[in-house]
């Protein structure tokens, strides 16, 4: 949310792009990033983010993804509703989409 906030969207947006020290997140990797209010290239970002938490954590990937939202949506407030549903949209054009990519 703080990086979508200044205008920042990372690209890649996975757990692998993520370094915790101290209880800190650090994004790495903003090679395919850059500066833009684009709510397609912010909505890319969430989608990655989504895709990578159920890849690689699916035991607890509905609570991971929720948990990452409310704090988007602290952060974005009114802006991230446009935000999400363009999510949802992106989800919907998966090669293999399977009938719960709804949410």
């Amino acid at each position: 949310g703080l990086l979508h906030k200044g205008g920042i969207v990372h690209g890649y947006l996975t757990t692998s792009n993520m370094l915790i020290q101290n209880d800190m997140i650090f994004f790495i990797d903003f090679g395919l990033g850059g500066y833009t209010k684009d709510i397609e290239a912010r909505g890319v970002d969430i989608h990655l983010m989504r895709r990578a938490i159920e890849s690689l954590y699916y035991e607890f990937s509905e609570f991971a993804y929720e948990s990452f939202i409310i704090g988007y949506k602290e952060i974005m407030l009114d802006e991230a509703n446009d935000i999400l549903k363009r999510v949802i949209e992106i989800r919907k054009r998966g090669r293999y989409v399977e009938g719960d990519r709804h949410k």
